[in-house]
C-alpha cells in the first residue's frame, strides 16, 4: 500500500469530442457512456482513479454534454466532479485551459475516457518524482500505433516516429502524471485548439524531461475509441458485469456478416429518422439490417442498410453545415446532366435524412493501390465525369439558378491561405517568422491568377480519390454537397495532386493533357493555370490536416509530408519562390519532428 500514500489527489478525464469514430452508435450517447460489460466505458477509468485515492476529478464535455453530466452527478461514490463545457473543441491539451486554477498547486493525472486500462501507479510516480520530470507517460510497447520513441534513460525523444511499429517504439496510452508547470505551455488564446502532444513537444524544446514508463506484467490497456475496437471489446466484455441501477446500456441485437461486418436489426437501431424514411422505400423495417460505416464528415453519419440482396446508404446530417441540405437536389441535377452519382431513393428534409443508392465499397485510391497498372485508365474515366461536371452540369445549374455554396472569391482564397498559415506554420511549427510579406505577396498572386478565370464552372470542391467510388466497373462521384462556382483547375488539382494518391508527375501531365483535349481548351491554357490551382488546393488541404491533428486526430498528420512536397513542386512551377521555400521548410520540420 506504500505506493498509494503520496498519489496526487486530482485528475482530469478527457471526455469531450464528437464520438465521430464510433458513429452512428454515438448519435444519442456520448462515447464515455457507451456500454462495455454492462457499465459505461468511463466507469472503468473512474474506478481505477478512485482506487488510488483520488477524490477530485475534472471532466471536459462537448457532445451530449448534458447526458454525461447527469450521469456523473447521479453516480454514487466519494468523487467530486468539476466540469468544463467546450462549445468548440479545444483539443486534448486545450482542455486544461478551463482547469488552470484547479490544477496549479500539485501534480495531477490525465486520463482518456475511451480506454480500458489498469496499471499500478508506482512506476509513474517514481519516474516523475526522480529528477523532477515534467511528466511521466505510460507507454504500451506491444499494442496500438506505436509512434513514440524513447532514449536509454526513458526520456521521450519523439511522439511522431518515422518508423512507427518498429522495434523500440511504443504507444502513448493516454494515462499520464503531469507537473503543473505544463500549463505555461498552453496558448495565449484560450480558444486555440492544441493537443497534449504539442504541449509536451514545446516543453521538450525548452529542455523539460518527459518520461515514458511501461506498466508491469499485470497492467491492462486497450483502446475503445474506434468502432472496430469497440465492437471487439464489447464481445469480450459482454455480460461480465451487471448494469448499475442508475444507468441502462444501449443494447442492440447484431450478427456478424462477411468481411467481419456487424449488422444490426434496423428496428432496434436508435435513429428516429430511419423508420419513417424506410416506410417510403423498398426496404421494409422488419426485414432490414444496418451496418454502421466510417464517418466521412463531421456533421454526418452513414449506415449501409440491407434487405435480402438489396442494399442502400442511409445518411443523417446535422445542422452545422447548411450544404448537407442541398445534397439531394445536387444529386438529381447532376444525374440529369449525365453524371454518375448515387440515385436518391428517399428524402426527409424535416428529419435531415436521405436514402441513397449504394454505389459500392471501393474507392479510386483502393483500386490504384491494388492494381497500379490500371491507374491511368481509371483516372481518365474519372476525368470524363469531371468534363461533364464542368460543361453540362454547369450549363444546367446556371439555367436553373441552382442554390450552391458561395462561389470562390478573394475572401475564400484568403481563408484557405490563413487556415494553413495558422494551423501548420504558426501553431504546429511555431514558425511565425516564416509568414512574411513575400509569402503573402505570393498568395496574392495565386488569388489574382485564379480570379482572372472569372466566375468559372461548377466545381466539386473536394474531388479527391476517396470520393470516387466503384461498384464493379461502374464509377460514381460522391460528397458533392459543397459544389460552388470556381476555377476548374481547383477540381483538377484536388484529383491529380491528391496527397493520398501521390501520382507521379509524368502521369499527372498526361491526365491534364487528356482533360484539356476533352474540354476543348485552347492549347496550353489549362496547363498554365493548373499549378496555381494546385497551390491553392494543397494550401487548403494542409490547413485541414493541421486543424484535425490539433484536435487530437493524429492519423491526419501523415498526409502533411506528401502535401508539403506537392506544394513545393507546384509553387516552383508557378515561380512562387516564397511559398516553395515555406513548403520545403514545412516538409523538413515534419520529417525532423520539429513541432
Amino acid at each position: 500500500m506504500s505506493e498509494f500514500q503520496h498519489v496526487p489527489r486530482k485528475a482530469v478525464v478527457l471526455a469531450a469530442g464528437m464520438g465521430q469514430r464510433l458513429r452512428p452508435m454515438t448519435l444519442y450517447f456520448p462515447k464515455p457512456l457507451m456500454p462495455l460489460g454492462g457499465e459505461p466505458l468511463i466507469e472503468r477509468s473512474l474506478r481505477q482513479l478512485e482506487g488510488w485515492g483520488i477524490r477530485q476529478i475534472a471532466v471536459n464535455l462537448h457532445w451530449q454534454a448534458g447526458t454525461l453530466h447527469d450521469y456523473l452527478e447521479a453516480r454514487p461514490g466519494p468523487t467530486r466532479f468539476i466540469y468544463s463545457y467546450e462549445p468548440r473543441l479545444r483539443g486534448t491539451g486545450g482542455a486544461l485551459q478551463a482547469f488552470r486554477d484547479f490544477l496549479q498547486d500539485e501534480p495531477f493525472w490525465i486520463v482518456n475516457a475511451d480506454i480500458v486500462w489498469q496499471v499500478a501507479p508506482g512506476a509513474l510516480l517514481r519516474a516523475r518524482r526522480d529528477g523532477d520530470a515534467l511528466a511521466a507517460l505510460w507507454l504500451v510497447p506491444e499494442r496500438g500505433p506505436r509512434t513514440v520513441e524513447t532514449a536509454a534513460d526513458g526520456r521521450i525523444t519523439t511522439f511522431r516516429s518515422a518508423h512507427r511499429g518498429a522495434p523500440g517504439t511504443a504507444t502513448f496510452s493516454g494515462v499520464q502524471l503531469v507537473a503543473p508547470r505544463l500549463l505555461k505551455y498552453l496558448p495565449d488564446d484560450p480558444e486555440q485548439p492544441v493537443s497534449l502532444v504539442e504541449l509536451y513537444e514545446a516543453a521538450m524544446r525548452d529542455g523539460e524531461r518527459v518520461l515514458g514508463v511501461t506498466g508491469g506484467t499485470r497492467s491492462v490497456w486497450d483502446d475503445a475509441g474506434t468502432l472496430p475496437d469497440y465492437l471487439r471489446l464489447r464481445k469480450r466484455f459482454r455480460r461480465k458485469r451487471r448494469p448499475t441501477a442508475s444507468w441502462q446500456p444501449l443494447a442492440l441485437p447484431f450478427r456478424a456478416g462477411a468481411d467481419n461486418e456487424v449488422w444490426y436489426e434496423a428496428a432496434a437501431w436508435p435513429e428516429p429518422a430511419l423508420a419513417p424514411l424506410l416506410s417510403d422505400s423498398p426496404f421494409p423495417l422488419a426485414g432490414t439490417r444496418v451496418n454502421p460505416l466510417p464517418l466521412r464528415g463531421s456533421d454526418r453519419v452513414f449506415l449501409r442498410i440491407k434487405s435480402g440482396a438489396s442494399t442502400a446508404i442511409f445518411v443523417h446530417y446535422g445542422t452545422l453545415r447548411e450544404e448537407n441540405m442541398r445534397y439531394a437536389g445536387h444529386a438529381r441535377l447532376l444525374r440529369e446532366a449525365g453524371l454518375a452519382v448515387p440515385r436518391v431513393l428517399a428524402e426527409s428534409r424535416g428529419n435531415r435524412a436521405l436514402l441513397l443508392e449504394d454505389v459500392g465499397k471501393e474507392n479510386l485510391l483502393d483500386l490504384q493501390l491494388r492494381s497500379p497498372g490500371e491507374t491511368e485508365r481509371l483516372y481518365r474515366r474519372t476525368l470524363d465525369q469531371v468534363v461533364l461536371l464542368h460543361t453540362n452540369a454547369t450549363q444546367l445549374a446556371r439555367s436553373r439558378g441552382l442554390a450552391m455554396e458561395p462561389p470562390f472569391d478573394r475572401r475564400l482564397f484568403d481563408w484557405e491561405r490563413d487556415l494553413f498559415l495558422n494551423q501548420i506554420v504558426r501553431n504546429r511549427h511555431r514558425a511565425d517568422a516564416a509568414v512574411n510579406t513575400k509569402v503573402i505577396a505570393d498568395y496574392d498572386r495565386v488569388a489574382q491568377v485564379l480570379q482572372e478565370r472569372g466566375e468559372g464552372v461548377v466545381v466539386h470542391r473536394d474531388l479527391q480519390s476517396t470520393n470516387i467510388i466503384f461498384k464493379g466497373r461502374r464509377l460514381s462521384l460522391i460528397d458533392f454537397q459543397g459544389m460552388r462556382y470556381g476555377p476548374a483547375v481547383y477540381d483538377l488539382a484536388s484529383l491529380l495532386c491528391d496527397p493520398y494518391a501521390k501520382l507521379p508527375p509524368d502521369l499527372r501531365k498526361r491526365l491534364l493533357d487528356y482533360y484539356a483535349r476533352r474540354i476543348g481548351a485552347k492549347k496550353g491554357v489549362v496547363q498554365r493555370f493548373f499549378p496555381f490551382g494546385a497551390v491553392q488546393r494543397l494550401t487548403q488541404a494542409l490547413g485541414a490536416y493541421g486543424r484535425l491533428t490539433a484536435l487530437g486526430l493524429d492519423e491526419w498528420q501523415r498526409h502533411i509530408v506528401p502535401a508539403s512536397a506537392l506544394l513545393a513542386e507546384m509553387a516552383g512551377q508557378c515561380g512562387l519562390e516564397a511559398i516553395r521555400q515555406l513548403a520545403i521548410d514545412t516538409l523538413q520540420r515534419e520529417q525532423q519532428g520539429k513541432f
